[in-house]
């Protein structure tokens, strides 16, 4: 046993200490269970490693090694009393008293004196705000020496006021950019700066552009940030990286959009294209209208025929075709010409003929068609006829997992799916699924219309028969109307 008295709570401060309560009032013992002689205390916390401790409405501040020393009979140091002690930063305290505030180590050595002042922490050290200026701590030794009639901040960038004179400061590299500016503005994270009517753009504190009065900045449009700006001067555009500063590219087209980092929507009047990251044409800027897809891909459309781009392989098929072209696979793609549906690859040489009226993706080399009205299962490669005169199909499940379709032969019903094959034969009058999406569950009927006889048969997700039975009629709509 530690403490043998008994209190209303515990809690561990610092890791050095105890604290033990009371009806309302605090003791703070040692972890050998050692009271400390410290009495009428409101509470006790550990502060960045400092232990501040209530009494009669004040905290006061002391070390671990301190209470250590007070145990052995060391009195504690009274002067460090304050109204006030919050976290400021780490191991930094923020002390006040009254109308006064200060910073205080973890080591209780002030970093800022007591005084009437404002201090306002910020991403890149202090601003301590005095009746006759503000000085700028903790970011570099010139500016702490100094006193600013105003100091405002923009991402990596200080701007500093002093007699009429404004002055622009570079936080990351600690660099004063510009000394004698008559005024200063900011347009995402680039600093403007003009002075004796010249107006320079920083992009960092090494990298300046000069802008000309007839110039523009413009903004590339992103999905998501924008990464990229250009200046356009007389219809020449040069593209720049709005992080590091390099110029990209020097190009005649208007630039609408970027694309991921490596690609940018061009324009020229009313036609499109698409350009590398060095200027490079890859789209011609030719096109009637360009659609980017969630896969990766840019439909393309001039003059009523359709073409396709891919960005990752950065692959070309030129607008020759009727309806959109589509992916089927990395290797082969989905074309409609002179009325029909067929797979070319991405040279455009056919993988088969035009001579589908529909297509539609199933499993690895595999595809639905449609010709003639029917339906068929193909494997495009082999040219084989997995499955076919199938009137019509209809979706149980459509995934990245599994597709599976319920399809109607003649007048029967079956069940296949691109992972397991064919887990029920078009053998049945009617099939339904009675469980999910997900995990299926499949009811199935047989008519001996003679008879007046219904053969009832239950199959899981795996075609596995689960029951067997027969039914006259009058049995069977009870089991088969839900309404019944």
């Amino acid at each position: 046993m530690i403490i043998s008295a008994c209190y209303d709570d515990f809690k561990v401060v610092g890791n050095n200490f105890i604290a033990a309560n009371r009806a309302n009032t605090w003791s703070l013992l040692t972890l050998a269970g050692r009271l400390l002689p410290l009495t009428g205390l409101n509470d006790v916390n550990e502060i960045e490693g400092v232990i501040v401790f209530a009494q009669s409405g004040k905290k006061k501040l002391a070390t671990a090694n301190q209470l250590a020393m007070l145990a052995n009979g060391v009195e504690l140091n009274d002067d460090l009393v304050f109204d006030d002690v919050v976290a400021f930063s780490k191991g930094m305290l923020l002390v006040r008293n009254g109308s006064l505030e200060g910073i205080i180590t973890s080591d209780l050595v002030y970093s800022v004196p007591l005084d009437r002042h404002t201090l306002t922490k910020t991403s890149f050290g202090l601003l301590e705000k005095q009746a006759s200026g503000t000085i700028v701590r903790g970011l570099a030794p010139e500016l702490e020496n100094q006193s600013w009639h105003q100091v405002y901040y923009h991402r990596d960038w200080l701007v500093l006021q002093r007699e009429g004179q404004l002055q622009l400061y570079n936080i990351p590299a600690k660099k004063m950019a510009a000394q004698q500016a008559d005024t200063i503005w900011f347009d995402r994270s680039l600093a403007f700066v003009k002075s004796n009517l010249e107006t320079k753009i920083h992009l960092s504190a090494n990298r300046v552009i000069d802008l000309s009065t007839d110039s523009k900045i413009i903004f590339i449009n992103s999905r998501d940030s924008v990464q990229f700006f250009y200046t356009e001067n007389k219809n020449k555009r040069t593209v720049f990286n709005l992080a590091s500063g390099d110029i990209l590219f020097t190009t005649d087209f208007e630039l609408t959009e970027s694309i991921r980092s490596d690609f940018f929507m061009a324009a020229k009047g009313s036609k499109k294209g698409l350009l590398a990251r060095n200027g490079k044409e890859l789209v011609p800027v030719e096109m009637d209208a360009m659609i980017l897809n969630s896969s990766g891909q840019i439909s393309l459309l001039r003059s009523r025929n359709f073409g396709l781009f891919d960005l990752d392989t950065q692959k070309f098929i030129k607008p020759i075709y009727e309806r959109n072209v589509t992916m089927l696979d990395k290797e082969h793609l989905i074309a409609f010409k002179d009325g029909f549906y067929g797979l070319i690859g991405w040279d455009t040489k056919p993988v088969t003929e035009f001579e589908f009226v529909e297509v539609v993706p199933w499993a690895e080399s595999i595809i639905w068609v449609k010709k003639n009205i029917q339906w068929m299962l193909l494997n495009f490669r082999t040219e084989e006829v997995i499955l076919d005169w199938i009137k019509n199909f209809s979706w149980i499940r459509k995934s990245l997992e599994e597709n599976i379709v319920r399809v109607q032969r003649e007048n029967y019903y079956g069940v296949i799916s691109n992972k397991k094959g064919l887990i029920i034969p078009p053998t049945f009058h009617e099939i339904t699924n009675l469980g999910t999406p997900e995990i299926p569950f499949y009811f199935t009927e047989k008519t001996v219309e003679e008879a007046d006889i219904y053969v009832v048969i239950y199959y899981n997700q795996d075609g596995k028969l689960v029951r067997r039975q027969a039914y006259e009629e009058d049995e069977y709509e009870r089991i088969y109307c839900s309404s019944r």
